[in-house]
C-alpha cells in the first residue's frame, strides 16, 4: 500500500522536474537539477509500478491458489502410501509459503506485497 505512495511522490517529482526544465534558461542550474530530478524519478517510477504490479499480481494469485489447494488436500482422501506422500509434501510447501507471506505482512505491514487476505488464512492440517 504505502509503494502507491512513494509512486505518487515520484510522479509529483518528475512533474517538477520537467516543469523546471520548460520554465528555466537553456543551461541555468536550474534547469540541470530539474533534468538530473525528472530522469531519476521518471526510472525509479517505471521500475516500481513494474516491480510493485508484477508482485501484488502474483502474491494474489498465490493467495488463490493455496485457498483452492488446501480446500482439495483437506477434503481429499490418499488412495495409496505414494499419493498421501505427495499430499503430504505439497501440504508442507503451501504451509511454508504461508508462513512466509503472513511473517512478511506483520512484519512490515502496509511495506509487503502480499494482501491483508494473507493473515486471515490458516494453515493446512
Amino acid at each position: 500500500m504505502y509503494w502507491y505512495i512513494v509512486g505518487i511522490v515520484l510522479t509529483v517529482l518528475t512533474i517538477a522536474g520537467i516543469v523546471c526544465c520548460i520554465a528555466s534558461e537553456p543551461c541555468s542550474l536550474i534547469n540541470g537539477i530539474g533534468e538530473i530530478t525528472a530522469s531519476i524519478c521518471g526510472m525509479v517510477i517505471i521500475v516500481l509500478w513494474v516491480v510493485v504490479a508484477a508482485s501484488s499480481y502474483a502474491n494474489t494469485r498465490d493467495t488463490a491458489t493455496f485457498t483452492a489447494q488446501k480446500e482439495y488436500i483437506e477434503s481429499h482422501e490418499s488412495a495409496n502410501e505414494i499419493e498421501d506422500a505427495a499430499l503430504t509434501t505439497e501440504k508442507i510447501e503451501l504451509n511454508a509459503w504461508l508462513y512466509k507471506a503472513q511473517y512478511s505482512k506483520e512484519r512490515w505491514g502496509g511495506w509487503s506485497l502480499y494482501p491483508d487476505t494473507v493473515l486471515d488464512l490458516e494453515p493446512i492440517n
